[in-house]
């Protein structure tokens, strides 16, 4: 985590940065990040239910079909997606033929959707009649088997959708099959929650980007690129992706049907995702290489062995991310009634996930076994730095095996305290590696000198001077 440069000051190595300091540092963090948990146990609930209109149908036993048809209307894009599900009773339940046992079956839909927008009138056919098989999973003696989703909208491009479903029934029992029908939709107030904490978010990372004098893109533009040491280059590249992570582009989401938008939040989030981790694997193996006496030079050397195995690791976490999405956005096009959770087609990447994010952890947890001994002798502030890091790659490693990365914005608790985490981190970072400027470098290298005769502190003076060809500029 230390800042490997003799020229390059930075702010946690500041000597008034003592353990009042790193203890009101710690505070702040904590604070923020229950304060954020707190605040999303209160936020608005992300979706709303109502039951459709003539929402209760029973398949009787005499019939072969029965038809269901229903209207949704009044939807604004602030309502981001809906659900049509139904809950179905248990065909045995009130069967007089002995024990109900616990069982699956298949039943079969066919679904046609048409949508008009009032605004303009323009109609369209969402989906032409599809057939599917939908799997009911009914378990011993409970009246309701589980509730299957037939109808999915991620997006709201219509006002008004009209729906209608044909079930066949699947003679099981001689009995007739009752079902309960709703329509669970975005709450709006949780749209416009969201949108307000993630601007929230935005802009202090804004702030702490190019805040006049102390921003971190602010004072690390006085030094020469070829002079940020190695965690400068990590937290610059950290805040851009935190900064489009932060989703600028939710409010043209929110008034739009431009699903390409919704497409570029996926990218940004696992491409923030696979940068973290990245980043994390090499700023431990820093540590690592430190804890074993190793030199910087000697690490130079070794940086196509060291760097390409861990990329390429993060990388393939990244092609999984895309790839869960990029299927469910095909089959979401081409079945209406997609459910991600009944689907084969979501295996491969539940396992590749889960075989990626096993190695992360063997390796992750190798390097800060390794390491763990050199933290003792890091100045109090690198030492709250990698303690902070640590917190945060445990929650990060939680949330993946957890879903919380799913491309749908979650619970309002979930949803801050995945953000409030991940910014209040970088922000942290970026704080404490921002440089300082020209001016405050020179006006402690009087200090250092007269420190480093008194034997108090090893602080090598700073030079930000550069030669050029009209002669020497400072």
């Amino acid at each position: 985590m230390e800042n490997k440069s003799d020229e390059i000051y930075v702010r946690i190595e500041d000597p008034s940065i003592g353990t009042r300091s790193i203890v009101l540092m710690s505070l702040t963090f904590s604070i923020g990040f229950l304060v954020c948990i707190a605040v999303g146990a209160t936020g608005p609930q992300i979706f709303s239910t109502k039951m459709a209109s003539n929402g209760f149908l029973t398949l009787h036993q005499n019939t072969s079909y029965t038809t269901w048809q229903t209207s949704i209307t009044d939807m604004v894009p602030l309502h981001r997606q809906f659900y049509i599900m139904a809950k179905i009773q248990h065909p045995g339940y009130f069967s007089n033929s002995g024990p109900v046992s616990s069982f699956s079956y298949n039943q079969a839909v066919t679904i046609s959707l048409n949508a008009t927008h009032q605004a303009d009138n323009k109609e369209a056919v969402l989906y032409k009649p599809f057939t599917k098989d939908i799997q009911v999973t009914c378990g011993a003696s409970n009246m309701w088997c589980n509730t299957i989703i037939l109808l999915y909208m991620p997006i709201i491009q219509f006002s008004d959708y009209d729906l209608k479903v044909v079930f066949q029934h699947p003679k099981i029992y001689n009995g007739d099959i009752g079902m309960e029908i709703s329509l669970m939709y975005e709450n709006t107030k949780y749209s416009v929650f969201s949108a307000g904490w993630s601007y929230f978010f935005l802009g202090i990372t804004i702030l702490v980007m190019f805040f006049p004098c102390c921003g971190f893109f602010w004072a690390a533009a006085k030094i020469p690129t070829s002079k940020w040491t190695n965690q400068q280059k990590w937290v610059a590249g950290l805040l851009c992706t935190l900064f489009f992570y932060d989703d600028p582009f939710l409010a043209a989401e929110l008034k739009t049907t431009n699903s390409g938008l919704a497409f570029a939040y996926v990218f940004f989030m696992a491409t923030f995702l696979a940068t973290i981790l990245l980043f994390w694997l090499c700023i431990i193996d820093d540590v690592r290489y430190d804890s074993h006496g190793n030199s910087h030079e000697a690490e130079e050397r070794k940086i196509p062995r060291w760097f390409i195995p861990k990329l390429l690791l993060c990388f393939a976490i990244w092609i999984v991310l895309m790839g869960a999405f990029l299927t469910a956005k095909r089959r979401q096009h081409i079945d209406p009634a997609y459910d991600p959770s009944q689907t084969r087609d979501s295996y491969p990447y539940y396992i590749s996930t889960a075989v990626f994010m096993v190695i992360y952890i063997l390796w992750i947890l190798y390097l800060l076994v390794s390491c763990f001994h050199h933290v003792k002798s890091m100045i109090p502030g690198y030492r709250f730095l990698f303690f902070v890091t640590l917190v945060t790659i445990i929650v990060t490693i939680i949330g993946v095996f957890l879903v919380a990365f799913y491309p749908l914005r979650g619970a309002p608790i979930g949803l801050l305290s995945i953000f409030g985490l991940y910014n209040l981190y970088v922000w942290t970072l970026a704080l404490a590696y921002t440089p300082f400027d020209r001016g405050s470098v020179l006006s402690r290298t009087t200090d250092s000198h007269h420190l480093q005769h008194s034997g108090s502190l090893d602080i090598k003076s700073i030079n930000f001077q550069e030669d050029d060809e009209e002669g020497t500029r400072v």
